[in-house]
Order: structure tokens, then C-alpha cells, then sequence
């Protein structure tokens, strides 16, 4: 099983183990049509890209033995083709603010210049030509051509959609520099001519780790809390026990304890996310799992991985005493999903990253308590705290 396919076809054509969410999936594709959804780095978010661009351009051959299958069959119109467009800024996300000239060469001068560069990818691809150095106008172009050509609405698809926004971190936590404040405006622009495009736009999906939904002009409907998709990433209990028995055998057999013993460890280590008020039982972060069931060894694999994103020793040190009242307080969605341009975001860039998590969910105040989710998150930033006061 390995953590570095994002790619649904690979998965798929590899015969790889694939935990079936697709009935969620075919009623967000269904039931909606311009939204948004956040969750914590390497949750899933790419494949689940992946999914729906393989599911609107009508590959029914990957998705036989899924629940979809037999759910779109039985639709009206099923299995319909649409030209799909696909962007993805992860790039933002991995540039080192502290890289040498060589490596910051590599990076876009701009969320406006890579957008266009992908756009003009695809169009070698797809036989449309980017007419204009104008985003909005490129855009709006491209859509008529392909929805002229196809005479289908368009799909448009973003992964890691607010990277751009999202670089530089203060003593205070992450801020906005005046590039990313452009790039802000820039896809603030592009979701509003996204969403213009009327008869020519069947759906349009972005994901990313922040969430800026409770304080800026962003248009999408925002699903991150929805009861209905609470569970469309990550790994629940029923899928572990139902994909993942042998693996779980295994990983008993190997450490020479028994099965229920993994599933608890599981349990206190990788599980305990919540996503949405309505969420009973926590969720179990699917790259920890992976790795675990590849290597059979016991691991702090996530936080290995996102160390270079958390936060700083510096900016712990600058917000310990909010850090140590987190699990005693209670808090608003605003507190804790939206980036404010020049002010503390430790709270909400704690909760994007995975570090801290729903506990629970005061339905008569509609406050949210929060919490690690978890040892693993527990471990990891104890040990910044460390860091922070040597």
C-alpha cells in the first residue's frame, strides 16, 4: 500500500486496497456543485481529487466492485462524460520560504502564473487555446470552447486550492506577506468567475488544509463541518476492521500481542478526528495507517512528515498559555477556521494542520471544544513545547 499514490486510476489498475466512500462521494457529485472542503495534510484530499475526476469523465471500468457503480447505473443520465479541468497548487505548499536562490527559481512568481501555466498544460491535452494573459478572461474563454466542443458543462476541479494564500510564518503564527495577500485577492477573483460561468459549469470542487470560508469573500459552499461528508476522508473503525483484518493480523503477529491490543493502540496513537459537530467517533489519519501496515512497525509517521509545517518553537513560545487552555476552552468556528490578514493564527493553523482536533460540541452555545486527537499529535507538539522553553 503505498503513501505516495494520489492517483485513483494507479490505485485502481495496482489492485490496491481501497476503502469504499464512494456513496458519499456520489451524492456530493450529485447533490451539489460548487463547494469546498478542508482537512488536515495527507488525509486523503488528492485521491479523493483523483475519484472525482476519473467519475465525471465516465470511466465506469474503475469503479466496478465500488458502490458507485451500481448507485450511477441505476441514475438518471449515468455515466455521462464531461470535459474536466484539474488544478493543483501543492508546489505552494512545499517551496522553502529559507531555500537558496537555485531552488526559489523553481518557485511561481505568482498563484495567477500557475494557474495560467496549467491551464495552457491542459489545453495541449484537451484542444483549447488560452486566448488572453487575463485569468478570468482565459478562464471564461477555455470553458465556451471545451463546453462547445464536448456541448457538456465543464468540470473544474482544485487541489490544495488556498496554498497560495498561505507561506510565511510570524513569532505569532502564519501571516499573509504582501505576495500572498495578492494571491488571496487573486483566488478570491477566481472562484467568483468560477462560479459565473453558469450553464457552462456541471461542478466545481476545492480542497485545501485552511479554511478562510467565516471571514472572507470566498463563494463556494463550504462542507468541512457537514454531518453528510464528515467521514469522506480518513479511516473509520468499520473501515479498519472491514479492509485492513490481514493487516491487523499481521501487525499482532509481529509485535506478539493480540488483535484487540492493535486496535486499541490504533485507537490512541492514529484515531480520535472529528470533522463535524454530528461526529460520534473520531476518524483515524490514513497515512499513519498505511505506513504502519507497509513497515508493521509502531511509528509517529504523520508527525514525522508535517514537522516542516507546524508551527515553530518560536511561535509556541509566543502563545503558550492559549496553547495550555485549549483542551479547558470553549470556542466559536471563526475561532478556529478563520486566518485573519496580520493577526495570531495559531489556533486555526493548529486545528488545518491536524495537530488539535473536535473533542466536543456544545449544541446550546454552538461552541466547539478541541483537543489532540490523539498521542501521536500529543507527543509531537510536547516535544515544541520542549523546544520552546530550552
Amino acid at each position: 500500500m503505498p503513501v505516495d499514490i494520489h492517483d485513483f486510476t494507479q490505485l485502481r489498475n495496482k489492485n490496491l486496497i481501497f476503502a469504499d466512500k464512494s456513496e458519499c462521494i456520489f451524492n456530493l457529485a450529485r447533490q451539489e456543485q460548487f463547494v469546498f472542503l478542508a482537512r488536515p495534510p495527507m488525509f486523503g484530499k488528492s485521491l479523493l481529487v483523483s475519484f472525482l475526476k476519473n467519475y465525471f469523465e465516465g470511466r465506469r471500468e474503475l469503479f466496478l466492485g465500488l458502490k458507485i457503480a451500481s448507485l450511477e447505473d441505476a441514475a438518471k443520465n449515468p455515466w455521462t462524460v464531461y470535459p474536466v479541468l484539474s488544478f493543483n497548487f501543492t508546489k505552494f505548499r512545499t517551496t522553502d520560504v529559507n531555500a537558496g536562490a537555485s531552488q526559489s527559481k523553481a518557485t511561481p512568481l505568482s498563484a495567477k502564473d500557475e494557474f495560467l501555466r496549467q491551464l495552457r498544460v491542459q489545453g495541449e491535452k484537451l484542444n483549447f487555446k488560452v486566448e488572453s494573459e487575463d485569468p478570468s478572461l482565459a478562464l471564461t474563454s477555455v470553458l465556451k470552447q471545451v463546453c462547445a466542443e464536448s456541448q457538456k458543462p465543464a468540470v473544474i476541479l482544485f487541489d490544495d486550492f488556498l496554498a497560495p494564500a498561505f507561506e510565511n510564518h510570524s513569532s505569532s503564527g502564519p501571516t499573509f506577506s504582501e505576495q500572498n495577500k495578492d494571491n488571496l485577492d487573486f483566488l478570491k477573483a477566481l472562484t467568483l468567475t468560477v462560479k459565473s460561468a453558469g450553464p457552462n459549469l456541471r461542478f466545481a470542487f476545492f480542497t485545501d488544509s485552511a479554511n478562510l470560508s467565516y471571514t472572507d469573500s470566498f463563494v463556494y459552499k463550504d462542507i468541512s463541518l457537514s454531518p453528510m461528508y464528515k467521514d469522506i476522508c480518513g479511516f473509520t473503525h468499520a473501515d479498519l476492521t472491514r479492509y485492513f483484518a490481514h493487516e491487523i493480523a499481521m501487525v499482532a503477529a509481529t509485535t506478539a500481542v493480540a488483535p484487540q491490543t492493535v486496535l486499541n493502540h490504533l485507537l490512541n496513537n492514529y484515531g480520535g478526528y472529528k470533522f463535524s459537530p454530528a461526529s460520534k467517533s473520531g476518524l483515524y489519519n490514513p497515512y499513519d495507517l498505511i505506513r504502519l501496515f507497509g513497515e508493521y512497525k509502531w511509528n509517529h509517521y504523520w508527525a514525522s512528515a508535517v514537522h516542516k509545517r507546524a508551527a515553530t518553537p518560536e511561535v509556541v513560545k509566543d502563545n503558550i498559555s492559549l496553547i495550555k487552555k485549549i483542551p479547558m476552552m470553549e470556542f466559536s468556528r471563526k475561532d478556529f477556521l478563520s486566518f485573519r490578514s496580520g493577526k495570531a493564527n495559531l489556533l486555526p493553523f493548529l486545528y488545518s494542520t491536524g495537530i488539535i482536533s473536535i473533542k466536543e460540541y456544545n449544541a446550546a452555545s454552538e461552541k466547539y471544544r478541541l483537543d489532540f486527537p490523539n498521542q501521536e499529535t500529543r507527543d509531537f507538539f510536547t516535544r515544541i513545547v520542549f523546544l520552546a522553553n530550552k
